[in-house]
């Protein structure tokens, strides 16, 4: 069963150091771990709140760029969930 985030807030990012301002500014503000979404060809951003960085799904990995907003700070995505995205193109293509 997917984990389906708790809040989604988009909004129009000019560049990369508003983008983690502003990963910063929610998880401080809103609590949990965000993750953004960029829409492609645009600087329309979702971002995404999950309760905990070990809640949002792996398939965000590539998706978030590997950066999770988590109180106040940039973190990355556990080293597991990295092995098990690294992993998923191989195990359903047999």
């Amino acid at each position: 069963m997917a984990v389906k985030p708790l809040k989604k807030i988009t909004r129009e990012i000019k560049d990369t150091a508003e983008l983690i301002k502003t990963l910063k500014s929610f998880s401080i503000k809103y609590g949990g771990a965000w993750v953004p979404s960029i829409v492609p060809f645009t600087h329309t951003t979702e971002f995404y709140k999950y309760q905990s960085p070990s809640k949002v799904p792996d398939y965000m990995f590539d998706i978030a760029r590997n950066r999770i907003g988590w109180k106040g700070k940039i973190v990355e995505f556990t080293e597991a969930a990295q092995i098990r995205e690294e992993q998923r193109a191989y195990s359903g293509d047999r």
